[in-house]
């Protein structure tokens, strides 16, 4: 069954978390979830990739895959929502991670779904209503991300994933579309929602962060693994998108 195809056995709780800085080891969940990251950042490494999920993002997180998470602190109350449920079917969409500009709508769905669940038996009713509604957002926003129409955007962006250190990678990426700069860049941003030079920028400072999370390694060697190179304009770029210097950030999460 795939994840446009949810057919609900049971909801679980609606929590609302103000997670620490702590690590630990996620087991082989009972549940699936579908989650929202209000604030900070949680990564979950599934082995053959990571989820890295920041301020805005929306995500589904398989029961039948197995992850290691490493979530951080952040000042405000709630940095996340979640709400956990079971199928009739195993799900086979694997887990997702989606960046949105405006949350408003899920987190709006996710406080009707927890105050009808403490309803009677018409609130469980209601409950499962914006549930199904939320899902649809969730499928929506992941046929944009992962089913993309034009191939060539698709070819674009796996480039940029595997060759993101690269200093070159966007004029390669945009050669092999054989279309012009311009029109690449407008492309891009019609199939993804962010510019070639954001999607990149983004992808880096991703890899920066788990990499000055789980490594023992130079704040210049980051700079050059990340395709930064020179490690005055790392930093610069990083306290821009993070709020840290990377100095900084290695110290609070290491």
């Amino acid at each position: 069954m795939e994840f446009k195809d949810l057919r609900v056995k049971n909801i679980g709780a609606v929590l609302y978390h103000n997670t620490k800085n702590a690590k630990w080891k996620e087991d082989r969940k009972k549940y699936s979830t579908l989650q929202i990251k209000i604030k900070g950042k949680a990564i979950h490494d599934f082995g053959d990739r990571k989820i890295v999920a920041t301020d805005n993002c929306i995500y589904f997180l398989n029961q039948y895959e197995d992850n290691d998470v490493q979530t951080f602190a952040c000042d405000t109350d709630v940095s996340s929502i979640a709400v956990s449920f079971t199928t009739y079917e195993p799900i086979e969409t694997p887990s997702f991670c989606i960046k949105l500009n405006n949350i408003t709508e899920c987190v709006n769905l996710f406080n009707k779904m927890k105050t009808q669940r403490a309803l009677s038996d018409r609130g469980d009713a209601m409950a499962l209503s914006y549930f199904y509604r939320l899902c649809a957002i969730f499928e929506e926003h992941r046929q944009k991300e992962y089913s993309p129409r034009d191939p060539r955007m698709i070819a674009a962006k796996e480039y940029i994933d595997l060759h993101f250190e690269q200093k070159d990678c966007l004029d390669r990426s945009a050669d092999e579309s054989k279309i012009s700069r311009r029109r690449f860049n407008e492309l891009f941003k019609k199939q993804f929602g962010t510019t070639p030079n954001k999607y990149l920028t983004t992808k880096r400072i991703e890899n920066a962060i788990i990499l000055l999370t789980e490594h023992k390694i130079s704040i210049s060697e980051i700079s050059d693994m990340c395709g930064f190179g020179d490690v005055y304009y790392f930093s610069k770029v990083f306290k821009a998108e993070t709020g840290y210097t990377p100095g900084k950030y290695k110290k609070i999460y290491n």
